[in-house]
């Protein structure tokens, strides 16, 4: 299996992570272990997983929660360990959008397996998608503070236009919203972080004119970050 697989196990019993870390090492894959459910958004968030095993029964924060919030922000396949009968599993399973799901006690061995099959066709999805679609381009004109695809257009404002470019200037990269208040307001005003939720809606708003796929992503708890097509800038 590809070395620079990274999985994140949500797991709070430490002898069942320790077991499926060695397991998952031994595949040649890369391992992020976290204990607690008030934990979990900030390291999936923080990082970029291919994929995770989630089990149901956490402190603080259940799986459950955890499973539809990753679910709102990521199509990343979930593996999820349960105690809980099977045909209870099956059906949450079901209900959380899981990819797969193992009862307790489990083969780490097993859960490893269905890691890689998930894994590999994720990965033929991926390349499928790449062959059959030819990606859009945006194209960010800096002297109008235009955003344009293909044939249309939408104008931004000043601020707008800056906190659009530096996102995009990152493809994936999360900037918390200090940052993104001390790149757009160097003067050092006294400026809300709500004003920065504001102008992220405004700017939102105007792309869905030119596209419905969502170019700006939410990180729970941390900020935005740009997930939309390849961009191009145009100075003058």
């Amino acid at each position: 299996m590809a070395a620079n697989y990274h999985i994140l196990l949500i797991e709070d019993e430490y002898q069942i992570a320790a077991l499926l870390r060695d397991y998952f090492l031994h595949s040649g894959m890369r391992f992020t272990h976290v204990a607690d459910g008030k934990d979990a958004m900030a390291v999936f968030t923080r990082d970029a997983f291919d994929l995770v095993v989630l089990d149901i029964a956490l402190p603080h924060i259940s799986g459950i929660e955890i499973c539809r919030e990753i679910r709102r922000m990521s199509t990343v396949p979930v593996i999820i360990l349960s105690a809980l009968s099977a045909e209870t599993e099956r059906l949450l399973g079901q209900q959380l959008e899981a990819d797969d799901y193992l009862g307790k006690p489990f083969s780490p061995r097993e859960v490893v397996a269905k890691a890689q099959a998930l894994l590999r066709r994720s990965n033929r999805k991926l390349l499928s998608t790449k062959a059959d679609v030819t990606p859009a381009c945006l194209t960010l004109d800096a002297t109008r503070y235009e955003v344009c695809l293909q044939h249309h257009t939408v104008t931004l404002t000043r601020i707008e236009f800056s906190l659009f470019h530096l996102l995009t200037t990152h493809p994936g990269r999360i900037y918390s919203r200090g940052q993104l208040m001390t790149t757009m307001y160097g003067d050092q005003r006294i400026v809300s972080e709500r004003t920065i939720d504001s102008h992220i809606k405004k700017l939102r708003n105007k792309l869905k004119l030119l596209s419905t796929d969502e170019m700006i992503e939410s990180s729970y708890g941390v900020g935005y970050r740009y997930v939309g097509m390849k961009v191009s800038v145009y100075t003058g």
